[in-house]
């Protein structure tokens, strides 16, 4: 029983020019890059205006693999985005839909979608996620929708309301936010991580804790214990694609820099290197898949 690990790094965080970020992921020996649209990374001051046209093209000469990441996004989210000028007609359910048309047109095998606003009401939720399903139908790729905070699915409790009214909406299970929202390890919440899990079509493979999206450095010993119970939730999911046959399964060590990464006071000095513990967190997950993989073949 064998399954294909494609391991995807996430431009956020990195430096340089776009060729320089991009090469710098092929280098450490990543399948792909996990990112927004280029327009819409050059509208956040992410990248240069003039390197929008490149990005396929060095996709294409790297030979890497491209998850787009959707974010939509309505005018009351310029606050949230640093005062990024916003059309007043925009919806999240329409900036959804073009942002998918657009990521469309790279062929990619799946989409990772920041989806609407924690402030929606159910119903409005709800709505999302039904026009939603029927553009991913329309388009013929996969989307996942991430378990992010200020998102709607920024808890487990949005999830399990969300999941009984759509069963065929999958996820990017990123557990992580979902420890920090409970402010404890969830552990009476076992059947909600499950169904997520078993939703999920991508892993963000960062480590949470009950105060925050991520710990300092994964590395360290006093966080090995939640190390192992967010690589419990990763097996799961790896299980599932082991089980149902699945070809591919794909894996983003998501940590990101400061503020996500802790810093030192006075200095705001990161505590750790980015790329090294994106590198650690990508070995971690090797090694669960194989030590899978040898459990199921036995």
């Amino acid at each position: 029983v064998t399954v294909q690990l494609m391991n995807f790094e996430a431009m956020w965080g990195l430096t340089g020019t776009l060729a320089e970020r991009l090469q710098g992921i092929k280098d450490r020996g990543y399948d792909g890059v996990e990112a927004g649209l280029p327009e819409f990374m050059a509208r956040l001051g992410d990248i240069e205006t003039r390197e929008v046209a490149d990005f396929r093209h060095i996709l294409d000469d790297l030979e890497l693999a491209y998850i787009p990441m959707i974010f939509t996004y309505e005018p009351e989210f310029a606050d949230r985005w640093g005062g990024m000028e916003i059309e007043s007609s925009a919806t999240h359910a329409v900036t959804f839909q073009q942002q998918v048309e657009a990521a469309a047109a790279y062929a990619p095998m799946q989409m990772t979608a920041h989806s609407g606003s924690d402030a929606m009401t159910l119903s409005e939720a709800l709505a999302f996620f039904e026009a939603a399903l029927a553009v991913e139908s329309d388009v013929g790729i996969p989307i996942g929708h991430e378990t992010h905070r200020m998102r709607i699915l920024y808890s487990p409790f949005v999830w399990r309301e969300i999941h009984q009214e759509l069963p065929d909406l999958r996820t990017v299970a990123d557990i992580s936010h979902w420890v920090n929202v409970c402010e404890r390890i969830p552990d009476d919440l076992e059947d909600l991580f499950l169904s997520c899990t078993a939703a999920a079509i991508h892993i963000h493979g960062r480590v949470g804790h009950p105060e925050g999206p991520q710990v300092s450095d994964p590395r360290a010993p006093e966080h090995l214990h939640l190390v192992e119970w967010h690589e419990r939730w990763w097996r799961s999911v790896l299980t599932d694609a082991l089980e149902s046959g699945s070809e591919i399964v794909t894996f983003d060590p998501e940590y990101g820099p400061p503020p996500y990464m802790s810093t030192l006071p006075y200095t705001g000095a990161p505590v750790a290197a980015l790329e090294e513990v994106r590198l650690w967190a990508r070995e971690r997950i090797g090694i669960v898949l194989s030590e899978l993989q040898q459990a199921l073949s036995s």
